[in-house]
């Protein structure tokens, strides 16, 4: 295997790393990137509402998440219809199946980026907020697992009925999390 990758570099184009070239990336660091650096303190300190500032962030992870997910989606679709004989490309593409996507594709994102956003707000230390973050959405896992499973089966109502859990639990973590959003605490780093 080991003798496979000079072969590899070369192929592509590629040599070791050196001295200099640590170097030269830490010039152009100092010289391209840093100079332009953005800061949260201007974002912070913008004349609009917590919530407006948390929506906006949401939106920000949300919109791109979803978008990706539905054509990521849309590629497996199209995949399963060209290339799968129609007995697999029937079991595969059903309309159960595309409408869960639709439907609860935004709801677990807007869930887990709200999560995030409420944790990361008020956690003092990122490695704190991230495992509260996957225990907090660990019943989530639990039960879509369940369902993939069929320990649960699947229903219409069961699926309406998660939906508008989810909506809630999005609706009241909103309003939890921009209730207890401080701007002051990410400015200077302590709490008012």
């Amino acid at each position: 295997m080991w003798l496979r990758v000079p072969i590899i570099r070369q192929a592509l184009g590629f040599r070791e790393a050196t001295v200099q070239d640590a170097n030269d990336l830490a010039t152009w660091l100092g010289q391209d990137v840093l100079p332009h650096e953005h800061r949260p303190e201007p974002v912070l300190t913008t004349p609009i509402t917590r919530e407006e500032f948390l929506l906006g962030k949401a939106l920000a992870a949300l919109v791109p998440s979803v978008a990706i997910a539905y054509a990521v989606y849309a590629v497996f679709l199209a995949c399963v219809a060209i290339f799968a004989r129609p007995g697999v490309a029937s079991a595969l593409i059903r309309g159960p199946d595309l409408l869960a996507q639709l439907l609860f594709t935004p709801l677990l994102a807007a869930w887990s980026i709200g999560v995030g956003l409420g944790l990361s707000a008020r956690a003092s230390d990122i490695r704190v907020a991230q495992q509260l973050g996957v225990l907090v959405s660990l019943p989530l896992v639990a039960v879509t697992s369940l369902i993939a499973f069929n320990v649960i089966h699947a229903t219409l109502g069961l699926a309406l009925g998660l939906a508008a859990a989810l909506l809630l639990g999005d609706g009241l973590g909103w309003r939890i999390m921009a209730a207890t959003f401080d701007r002051e605490r990410l400015v200077t780093g302590t709490r008012s």
